[in-house]
Formats: structure tokens, sequence, C-alpha cells
């Protein structure tokens, strides 16, 4: 709620995932356009580009998941932008393939909407989350430790 609450920041990655998208289409030779949060194809229907389906709640997720578990400030620095940026990727991809399939074959859209497209978009960010697990912790004094015991001999 506190990520600009007006919208503006929803509206501006629905918009830019939009024309991403439209482009990416254009270079597939699908002839698409974006207005807005829609990317319209050239005789069918297009896509429209919602809040819940634009990923700016998970690239929030996953920020907060990185800033919460342990990790050098450096480390999440470096880290942040790359998992945005590839989640940000991940979920352009997934809306190029429903906006084609709407020129292809619009009667999959609803199943593509599902498991087929979300499946590797929430697989990348399990990905992420588990390789920050593993790259935050590098030189950190978190984990397993253990108890040195000296003992004297008599």
């Amino acid at each position: 709620m506190w990520l600009l609450p007006d919208g503006r920041l929803d509206a501006w990655v629905s918009h830019t995932a939009a024309r991403i998208g439209a482009f990416l289409l254009n270079l597939l030779g699908v002839s698409a356009d974006a207005a807005g949060r829609v990317i319209s194809v050239a005789g069918a229907s297009g896509v429209k580009i919602i809040n819940g389906c634009n990923g700016l709640t998970t690239i929030g997720t996953f920020a907060a998941f990185v800033l919460a578990y342990p990790g050098s400030a450096h480390r999440r620095a470096a880290f942040i932008p790359v998992g945005v940026a590839a989640i940000y990727g991940v979920n352009i991809t997934r809306i190029t393939i429903l906006a084609a399939s709407q020129t292809y074959s619009p009667e999959v859209f609803s199943w593509l909407h599902g498991m087929p497209t979300g499946a590797p978009f929430h697989l990348t960010v399990f990905g992420l989350w588990v390789l920050w697990a593993h790259y935050g912790r590098t030189g950190q004094s978190g984990g397993a430790r253990t108890l040195s015991l000296k003992t004297q001999s008599a």
C-alpha cells in the first residue's frame, strides 16, 4: 500500500510493459500497438495489463525478502536491481506470449494465463529467492555454528 497508493507506479509499470510487449510482438512479425495498459494485436482482441498482472506486487515482495533476509548492504544494492530486471523481463515475456495467443489461438488465452505462463514467472522469483539465500549469506556469520570446547588434561 505504501508503493504510491495513488497508482502512478502501477500505471507506469503497466504502460511500459505494454509498450515493450508491443515492440517485441512487432519484432516477431505480429502487428501490435500499445495504448496505455493495452496491447492491441491486428485482427484480434488484445490484452489489458491490470495491476495484479504487471508484476509490481511480486517485485515489491522480492525486494522485501532480500531486505529482510541476512546479507550485506553492498550485496543487496547489487542483487535487488538484477532481480527486479529478471522478474520484469520474465513478466514481459509472459505478457507478450499472452498477447500473441490472441492472434494465433485466442481460445487458449485463459489456459495460458494460468500455469503455462504463470509457473515460469513464479519459479523465476523462487529461484531468485533461493539464490539470494545463498548469495546474501556469503561472508556473513550466520548459519550453523560449531562450539569449540577446550579441555585440559590432568
